[in-house]
């Protein structure tokens, strides 16, 4: 959301602090998620019940600060909660900037959490899913802020700005989609037989419904706003509910096994060894 407003937004606009509001809502809602997930997150590795006892809350602080998939996660909820309060302050387009690279940095803990992080191709597997991140944080944010300013201000540059935006983010989430699958996926018979595979291939055409609604944009709607304003209202309802299906087809898959081994095979060398 906030570099969509970087982008299209003057501090002048009409649309400028609605947006912030949304976004500082938006971001609270990211914190107490995140915090829930890490949480559950804890649960799930430790295989524990919760409890009020000195052992748990002791054990907790351990995963928080000394194990690694507890550091990134907390490092990610920290970002959300200090973007919350940053975009209260904000109030001219520098400071926009300055928290759009805060709430992207905050992606790098994500990018080595999950799969990426034992794969025998890290270097690649970690940058493909950053990519991957970015490019769906630009888009599916963008396309929300979009929303909220063009109800405020209902103009048809606000539109064409936001599907530059989306053109170079279905770009970012397709080539770093295609690296990630071939690195866990590898060969046709896994894309058709196993669960990983398949699921991948389900975010994949939607991933083309949502390139077709892009094409939609830019040859049909934003020159004819004005007359079709009810048509462009139910596309990008539509294209909410595709986006929220892909990303929990997404969250699906971090949580299953890759068919492709994360460690390396064939003649190792002395690091792969260590």
């Amino acid at each position: 959301g906030l570099v969509f407003m970087a982008f299209a937004l003057s501090p002048k606009s009409p649309a400028f602090s609605r947006a912030l509001s949304f976004i500082a809502f938006a971001a609270a809602v990211w914190a107490i998620s995140g915090t829930a997930y890490l949480f559950l997150t804890y649960l799930t590795i430790s295989g524990g019940l919760f409890s009020l006892d000195n052992t748990f809350f002791d054990q907790f602080w351990i995963f928080l600060t000394a194990i690694e998939l507890g550091q990134l996660v907390s490092l990610n909820v920290l970002a959300a909660y200090l973007l919350a309060l940053v975009v209260l302050l904000i109030r001219n387009l520098t400071s926009v900037i300055l928290a759009a690279m805060l709430g992207l940095a905050s992606l790098i803990p994500m990018a080595f959490s999950g799969h990426a992080a034992g794969s025998s191709s890290h270097a690649l597997a970690v940058n493909a899913l950053g990519l991957h991140l970015l490019g769906i944080c630009i888009w599916v944010g963008g396309l929300a802020a979009l929303m909220i300013s063009y109800r405020q201000d209902p103009r048809a540059d606000l539109v064409k700005r936001y599907s530059s935006l989306a053109l170079f983010s279905i770009g970012l989430v397709a080539i770093s989609g295609i690296s990630s699958a071939q690195i866990r996926i590898g060969t046709l018979e896994n894309y058709l037989t196993t669960g990983y595979g398949q699921v991948t291939l389900l975010k994949t055409t939607m991933l083309i419904l949502l390139a077709g609604f892009g094409f939609i944009y830019r040859t049909r709607f934003i020159e004819k706003l004005n007359e079709r304003a009810a048509g462009f209202w139910k596309l990008v309802t539509l294209e909410f509910l595709i986006f929220g299906a892909a990303m929990g087809l997404g969250t699906a898959l971090a949580r299953t096994a890759n068919p492709v081994s994360d460690y390396p095979s064939g003649d190792l060398t002395p690091a792969e060894i260590l």
